[in-house]
């Protein structure tokens, strides 16, 4: 008895071992190593703790890690890449602001694909990181314009550098080791992608653990005057970030380039203050004073990348300063609904459909 147990065993492992040899990426095919992003994956995900009442979102992520349509990586007109505001990863795939804005373009007559790399966290030291870490593993990857939304989460960068979370966000991978040994196996394994689709199929996730701060309904709004910003003090940590945020935007503008494309840098625009009828108005903090702690610096950090990109010659739209957003456009401070999603898709198609072709 023992003897057939052991045999049957030994089959299934064999069996097992062969099934990975050939359809996994063990021997043959790109290898992404202990790289964090998520790859042929279709999930369901439950937003209802974001937007009260929403349906479930389909979150989807091709092999390469993309999302969007394309017909094949050589064909690619817009490779949109940013943090979570350009992942979107609870808003639907139909929805994000990279498929309106495909949509917009299509509709337009206009042959140009948008399609979607953002990286859950990453700031701009994580979107060059990626031109080294993940792109090259796309095979035949080629684009016309490579659209960065950032500021957000370049905020968060130090004078030296990022704290060891953001800096694992920037690399794409676990600080831990025995999480890079479980992505390694996982980003191998074809039995894995396997089970990873089929528990996809069935999924729903509280999205609210991970994005969810105040929700943005909640806020209640103070008309305030025009915080002063200004210049920072040469010298100052504040000076030397901005130095380095605008050297990390050339840096992206040069790196597209260097893959024969063509660089347009966005800026960013927080929820947490608006217009209405030409106030100021900031979202009230728990202790009753408005929010204003990151107003000046993300308007400097705009400031920088607009600088950066207009000294190298980029496709510049500072939606920042700009753009107004509307009552239930965002679901917390940073991050929009499918409705602020499709005001940023209209916002950015009205400044590119004369510039990109």
């Amino acid at each position: 008895m023992f003897r057939v147990v052991a045999v049957n065993l030994g089959l299934l492992f064999a069996a097992i071992a062969a099934a990975e040899l050939v359809f996994g990426t063990w021997l043959f095919g790109p290898s992404f190593g202990a790289l964090n992003l998520p790859r042929d994956s279709v999930r369901r995900l439950d937003v209802s703790a974001l937007r009260p009442g929403a349906e479930p979102v389909l979150y989807t992520r091709d092999r390469w890690g993309l999302r969007g349509r394309y017909e094949h990586t050589g064909a690619i007109g817009i490779l949109a890449v940013g943090g979570s505001t350009t992942n979107e990863m609870y808003v639907g795939d139909d929805e994000t602001w990279t498929a309106r804005l495909a949509e917009h373009f299509a509709r337009a007559g206009i042959s140009l694909n948008v399609v979607n790399a953002g990286a859950e966290g990453q700031s701009t030291v994580g979107h060059l990181h990626n031109f080294d870490a993940w792109l090259p593993l796309i095979p035949g990857l080629k684009f016309r314009y490579l659209l960065a939304y950032i500021g957000v989460n370049d905020l968060a960068l130090g004078p030296r550098g990022a704290d060891p979370i953001q800096a694992a966000f920037d690399r794409a991978e676990s600080p831990q080791r025995w999480r890079r040994v479980r992505q390694y196996l996982a980003n191998h394994s074809a039995l894995y992608r396997l089970w990873r689709t089929a528990r996809g199929a069935v999924e729903a996730r509280d999205a609210g653990i991970i994005h969810v701060y105040t929700p943005h309904a909640a806020f209640q709004w103070i008309e305030t005057p025009e915080p002063e910003v200004g210049e920072p003090e040469a010298g100052s940590d504040l000076a030397r970030r901005l130095e380095g945020y605008g050297a990390r935007v050339t840096e992206l503008i040069r790196r597209t380039r260097a893959l024969g494309a063509e660089a347009i840098i966005v800026t960013q625009k927080r929820g947490n203050w608006r217009r209405e009828r030409g106030k100021l108005l900031f979202a009230r903090k728990p202790d009753g004073a408005p929010d204003i702690s990151e107003y000046a610096e993300t308007i400097l950090f705009n400031r920088a990348a607009m600088a950066a990109c207009w000294k190298a010659n980029a496709i510049c739209i500072d939606l920042g300063s700009e753009i107004e957003f509307e009552p239930g456009d965002f679901y917390d401070r940073v991050h929009t609904t499918p409705q602020g999603s499709a005001r940023i898709a209209e916002f950015l198609f009205a400044r590119l459909k004369d510039k990109v072709r």
